[in-house]
Order: structure tokens, then C-alpha cells, then sequence
């Protein structure tokens, strides 16, 4: 799943959390600590773990030792850290590395697919129970009952007309087959994209999907 993604891309160390169980600053600088490096670059993958990471990046040199730091590159889904490591160069110098990582994020939009556990009114679109959601960036966009209208439109409003390629990432709870009928979709709505699909193995979300 991702965490097989983040360390063929080179990352160290995975601290697991996700929607419900965010991680805390304490993990975060026990995977630092782990790491064994004088400037570690943490990507928090998610809004919710932003401000924790940058509270473990605080106490890093106290909690850590000596000149031992923690960097913090501001990814709010788990594509735009994708998107961050594919702008590393390792080797580099920690802040400009930072700097090329950070500037990646804004060239990653995310799509999430899941379902709704209740009825609500969502930035004035009315969800039922069971229905399908769409997101982008966090952003409730989309809901009804099928998953290939729903993700369409979600990826309509994350630009996938002028993009060049999509990531479908699946949930742990999508089966292969089921993964490449929606890539199939996916495809023949935006002819223009070139349309990738990798597992995922994420709670929750039947499928992630990163716009570049």
C-alpha cells in the first residue's frame, strides 16, 4: 500500500494514522529518532497532522539531542507527499530541499472517493446515508448513489481536463477487478489523461486519486 510507495521513493521511516487515529508529536519524534539523521523532513500526508508535526519539529532539539532537527514540509493529503518525494533530491541541502518539496504541493490536487455514515448538508449539497462522496482537496464537491459520476465530477472540479495524469490509488476494501473497471471509466471520460492505478490499501476511502 502506501507505505510500500513512500519507501521505494526513499523515506525511512512511516508513522501509521489516518482519519481517526492521528498520529502524535510524540511518534513523530520517535520515528525521527529512528531514522538516525541530523535533519529529518517530516510529511505530516494530512491537515490534521500539520500543526502536530510542527509541534514535534518545535521540541525536536530538546527531545532529540545536540543539533538533531526536524523539517516540516506542509502536505495535507497523501498525494501531495507522493508528489513532495518525487521532488527530493537527495543529498541536497536540507532548507533547499524543503523549498523544491514544498513548492510541489500546489502542482498535486487530490481526489478522495468514500461513503457517507450519515445524513448531512454539505456545502449545499444534500447526502444521504450510503451515498458516495467526492472530494477534492478535503472539500466535500460531490455525492449520489453511482461511484463513476461522483468520481467524475470530483475530478471535473480538480482540473483533470487540462491534467496530464491520474493516480487512482484503491482502498482496502476494492477488489482488483472493481479497481480496473473504475480505471476504465475514468479513462474514457478524460481521454486526455494518462490513467494509473496502483493499491492503496487505505481504510475507509474506496479510492485516493492524485491530479497532476
Amino acid at each position: 500500500g502506501f507505505a510500500s510507495v513512500f519507501r521505494g521513493l526513499g523515506v525511512s521511516e512511516v508513522v501509521f494514522g489516518g482519519q481517526t487515529m492521528n498520529p502524535s508529536a510524540q511518534e513523530i519524534l520517535d520515528a525521527a529518532r529512528r531514522a538516525h539523521a541530523r535533519t529529518v523532513i517530516v510529511l505530516p500526508n494530512n491537515g490534521n497532522v500539520v500543526l502536530t508535526a510542527k509541534q514535534a519539529s518545535a521540541v525536536a532539539a530538546d527531545t532529540l539531542g545536540g543539533d538533531r532537527r526536524i523539517l516540516v514540509v506542509g502536505s495535507r493529503t497523501v498525494p501531495q507527499g507522493i508528489g513532495a518525494m518525487m521532488a527530493m533530491t537527495f543529498g541536497a541541502d536540507p532548507e533547499a530541499i524543503v523549498s523544491a518539496m514544498t513548492g510541489a504541493l500546489t502542482s498535486v490536487r487530490t481526489v478522495e472517493v468514500t461513503r457517507a455514515i450519515r445524513d448531512v448538508s454539505i456545502n449545499e449539497i444534500d447526502v444521504r446515508v450510503g451515498d458516495v462522496l467526492g472530494l477534492v482537496d478535503d472539500e466535500v464537491v460531490a455525492a449520489g448513489t453511482e461511484i463513476d459520476e461522483v468520481a467524475a465530477r470530483s475530478l471535473e472540479l480538480a482540473g483533470a481536463r487540462t491534467a496530464e495524469l491520474v493516480t487512482i490509488y484503491r482502498g482496502a476494501d476494492v477488489s482488483g477487478s472493481d479497481a480496473s473497471r473504475f480505471s476504465e471509466a475514468v479513462q474514457t471520460r478524460f481521454p486526455n489523461l494518462a490513467v494509473e492505478s496502483m493499491t492503496g490499501g487505505q481504510p475507509h476511502y474506496d479510492f485516493i486519486i492524485s491530479v497532476e
